[in-house]
């Protein structure tokens, strides 16, 4: 490895990231089948407190470890069975930056 790219650590682009990694799926990608979560099988689940523990999980094992720009990860999953969806909001701070937290939000429900 060369180094001689550097990373963004635009807060746009580190939030889009964490999008991108926590919704799209394994093999995805060409060349990295790895990259992905398993959130689209866990969607179709149950909707109740087990599921949302294992979204949960899920979200902060990918995050963990394939965005090291972030830390102090703190996920909260909130049953929308109205809609049947979850809320999910995604607290951290950035690696290099002052204690300051952020936060994306979003919303996952069943595509067919």
């Amino acid at each position: 490895m060369r180094n001689d790219l550097t990373p963004l650590y635009d807060l746009d682009a580190i939030k889009g990231s964490i999008k991108n990694l926590i919704l799209s799926s394994h093999n995805d990608r060409p060349f990295h089948p790895e990259l992905g979560s398993n959130l689209g099988a866990l969607l179709f689940e149950l909707a109740d407190t087990f599921t949302a523990i294992s979204i949960k999980n899920e979200i902060i094992r990918v995050l963990s470890e394939f965005e090291p720009r972030i830390k102090s990860i703190v996920v909260q999953v909130v049953d929308n069975s109205d809609e049947n969806a979850f809320n999910v909001t995604i607290g951290f701070a950035i690696n290099g930056a002052a204690n300051n937290r952020e936060e994306v939000s979003f919303f996952l429900n069943r595509l067919r």
